[in-house]
């Protein structure tokens, strides 16, 4: 019990004694040297750099309760700072009007017909290494147009099979046949002012052909007889001597008349 009375008298002493003790408020120290620069807050353009300097609360330091020191232990100074330009992206300006629709890309048939609008990189401009408008300058819109038709040439179809040979042209002696065949101009037929189609529309065969031999023809009196062979020719007898005439074209021999006559009674 004597041991516990003497160390609460002890505590009473100090406690006594400092309720005798004054409070010491915090006072600032002066501030230190600002530290150097920070580097500016962009990289382009317009910005902010700082630097700082720090003071302490230790002059004195609070104590026995005293105030802590107002304000701030850093102060902080800032500057502007310009970069470089910062890179400005193009931008495109609104389309202007179309121009007025072109002409048909053909003059005849069907073609397409356009008109078109133009816009620009202006807004902005691309500066100081800004990338540039993405995208066409131009706008290009076509339309279908339909025109008169076109001009069809015509084109020969396939020739169809050949006919029947012809008789020969003679009874007797040398003579030719024929046959012919047809193509018609019909693939396509000319239209809308085409042109026809070029060439004939017949195709025409001939081979010789051997008939029996002719009647020699004798000469049993003087005059004038026809070719029993070809009646574009006549025969002309004197003193029994055969000679072979020919009538002037176009024309042949009529045995009445006794002279080459024009017509067309020559078979």
């Amino acid at each position: 019990m004597g041991h516990q009375s003497s160390a609460k008298l002890g505590e009473d002493k100090v406690t006594r004694n400092h309720k005798h003790l004054r409070c010491v408020d915090g006072g600032w120290s002066e501030y230190g040297n600002f530290n150097e620069w920070s580097a500016c807050s962009v990289t382009c353009g317009k910005g902010t750099k700082s630097h700082e300097r720090t003071r302490y609360c230790t002059e004195p330091e609070p104590q026995f309760g005293g105030k802590d020191c107002e304000g701030n232990e850093v102060d902080i100074q800032t500057e502007s700072c310009d970069m470089l330009d910062c890179p400005a992206d193009g931008g495109w300006s609104e389309y202007g009007n179309f121009n007025e629709w072109s002409a048909c890309s053909v003059t005849c048939g069907k073609g397409t017909k356009s008109h078109e609008r133009t816009r620009y990189c202006t807004e902005p401009e691309p500066q100081f290494g800004g990338k540039d408008c993405k995208g066409n300058e131009v706008d290009i819109q076509t339309e279908s147009c339909d025109m008169l038709d076109c001009p069809v040439d015509g084109g020969w179809s396939e020739y169809g099979n050949f006919n029947e040979w012809s008789a020969c042209s003679v009874t007797c002696g040398e003579g030719t046949k024929s046959h012919e065949r047809t193509r018609s101009c019909t693939k396509p037929e000319p239209q809308f002012g085409g042109k026809d189609c070029e060439g004939s529309e017949i195709d025409i065969q001939t081979e010789s052909c051997d008939m029996l031999d002719c009647p020699e023809f004798e000469c049993t009196s003087d005059g004038l007889f026809a070719d029993p062979n070809d009646c574009t020719k006549f025969i002309q007898c004197a003193n029994k001597i055969k000679y072979g005439m020919s009538c002037p074209s176009t024309t042949h021999w009529e045995q009445t008349k006794g002279y080459c006559d024009h017509g067309d009674d020559c078979k």
